[in-house]
């Protein structure tokens, strides 16, 4: 923070004119509604100053790890209003939550959820409460429950719920092995990797092992 405000909002800013990727990491003011409050102002800058005011190149709000911060009245305001702008730009806007319950039941998360273009379920303990949120049909739901992944199959593969409007349905991921090493993030395996990628100092040749 005391490095954030040595220089004016404008010279920060235009140092990040020219960058296509942009990540404020939170983590540590995950508990400091103040300080949460005013990085929110800071991004709330940043988003309309890079992504909403070129109009020519779409731009795309991401939210990850984000759900212990949206407990505080004010981070979840400034997230509604992210959610109700962004479709008069040329803008996309995404939250990432383990499970629905992580976002409060109250009028600021309905409006998101209102909000809210495109549903992607993974998977989730919490169904019936992801189609009362949504207010989704009893197929929706069957739909739900009916998605499954085996990472342990010959072909591996994931299955995604994904609703886009009214239309919805369930889709098969398959990939090759070196894409599923690639962004393997379990505990164990990915450590396994890593160890690989120490020994010999190459990620395709660690993954290579790993298939091996």
């Amino acid at each position: 923070m005391i490095f954030l405000y040595r220089e004016d909002e404008n010279t920060i800013i235009q140092s990040l004119m020219d960058k296509r990727i942009i990540v404020f990491e939170l983590d540590e003011i995950k508990d400091n509604e103040l300080l949460l409050t005013i990085m929110l102002q800071l991004i709330g800058i940043t988003i309309e100053d890079i992504i909403w005011k070129d109009k020519s190149t779409r731009g795309y709000i991401f939210f990850d790890e984000f759900a212990k911060q949206l407990k505080f009245e004010g981070v979840l305001n400034k997230v509604e209003y992210f959610f109700q702008a962004v479709r008069k730009q040329n803008s996309a806007i995404g939250i990432v939550l383990q499970s629905i319950t992580q976002l409060p039941e109250n009028t600021t998360a309905r409006s998101i959820i209102e909000n809210t273009q495109m549903l992607y379920v993974l998977n989730a303990k919490d169904y019936r409460e992801i189609q009362r949120r949504f207010h989704l049909s009893e197929h929706a739901y069957n739909e739900l429950v009916s998605i499954q992944s085996n990472f342990s199959a010959e072909q591996p593969y994931s299955e995604v719920f994904i609703m886009r409007g009214n239309v919805h349905g369930v889709y098969r991921l398959e990939t090759p092995p070196e894409v599923f090493w690639a962004y393997q993030t379990e505990g164990n395996k990915n450590q396994q990797l890593m160890n690989y990628y120490e020994e010999c100092g190459d990620m395709e040749k660690a993954i290579a092992k790993m298939i091996s």
